[in-house]
């Protein structure tokens, strides 16, 4: 009877060495697969470049681009869209913003304006205009006709961005 202890090292050793080869090489690929995916990252064509605003009606384009604080040069995949979003909803005009990416290099924002409901004429002299929830949206709105003017209201009664 041959001696099979020979054999089975051989193989237990032949066998170490296909899956310490077939570890090295997944290494390999990975790091060469990582290397690739840093390297396109930093390509110009995911470098935001523009943004479109969709929904204004009595918010400027310029008054949102600025509060929106828009990340020009960054990397697309990797703009912080619910930073863009809390910025704009600051704005009393905003009700809502849907911000989503636009490939390659685009940011698409989407905003719900708040409504104007009536405008507060103040004892002061002042007048404010206000939407369905109090919301107070400004002095006065380039774009309002047709809603109602309530007057005699105290200043002192309103709060800073709320009736």
């Amino acid at each position: 009877m041959p001696n099979k202890k020979p054999l089975r090292a051989n193989r237990e050793k032949r066998h170490k060495r296909v899956v310490r080869t077939t570890l090295i090489n997944g290494i390999i690929i990975l790091v060469i697969i990582a290397s690739l995916f840093i390297a396109s990252m930093s390509l110009p064509v995911w470098q935001i470049k523009d943004a479109k605003f969709f929904g204004l009606k009595n918010l400027s384009e310029a008054d949102a681009r600025t509060a929106a604080q828009i990340p020009y040069g960054d990397n697309i995949l990797l703009a912080r869209l619910g930073a863009i979003k809390s910025r704009l909803e600051k704005l009393p005009l905003v009700r809502s913003a849907y911000i989503h990416r636009g490939f390659p290099n685009t940011i698409k924002i989407n905003i719900a304006e708040r409504k104007p409901f009536a405008v507060i004429m103040t004892k002061e002299g002042k007048s404010i205009v206000v939407d369905k929830d109090g919301v107070i949206l400004g002095a006065s709105l380039p774009k309002i006709s047709d809603i109602p003017v309530v007057s005699g209201i105290d200043a002192k009664y309103l709060e800073k961005g709320k009736l």
